[in-house]
């Protein structure tokens, strides 16, 4: 049968006790809980913990060897290179300038895509089938089937 939460909190507290060490909101050895249990009580830090010497200021006229402190290199961050884009008022003019070629071309049965890569061609500005979908809606009659 498993043990249960409790009993194997005891178990473990039974442990730690038998290895001497004592319950001060943590466990810790015993010379470590009498000096907090001195310091609970009021003792003054001093005469509980020998406090570490300072070391003497520097005399007047006495060199510091201090190190500079290295700072890191930064590196700039490795991106790939950025396709400029073409402003979209940019190919939106060019579908205005060509709309009427655009509506013939397909009327002839030509894709989106197909006519994207003719005005690329042409006039020199990346255009997509998709971008010419949803520009002005001017394929909507291609969706619903009216060529």
């Amino acid at each position: 049968m498993a043990l249960s939460t409790a009993e194997r909190q005891r178990r473990h507290r039974e442990k730690l006790k038998n290895k001497g060490l004592v319950r001060v909101q943590g466990w810790v050895t015993s010379e470590r809980a009498a000096i907090i249990t001195a310091l609970i009580e009021g003792a003054a830090l001093e005469s509980v913990l020998p406090l570490p010497r300072t070391p003497a200021p520097p005399q007047a006229g006495a060199e510091t060897t201090a190190r500079p402190v290295k700072k890191p290199v930064s590196r700039p961050r490795k991106t790939k290179a950025k396709k400029a884009k073409t402003p979209s008022d940019e190919r939106y003019g060019v579908i205005r300038d060509h709309h009427a070629e655009i509506e013939g071309l397909a009327r002839q049965g030509k894709k989106p895509s197909e006519i994207a890569a003719i005005l690329t061609e042409k006039t020199g500005v990346p255009l997509s089938g998709g971008f010419l979908n949803s520009a002005f809606g001017v394929f909507d009659w291609w969706r619903s089937g009216k060529r």
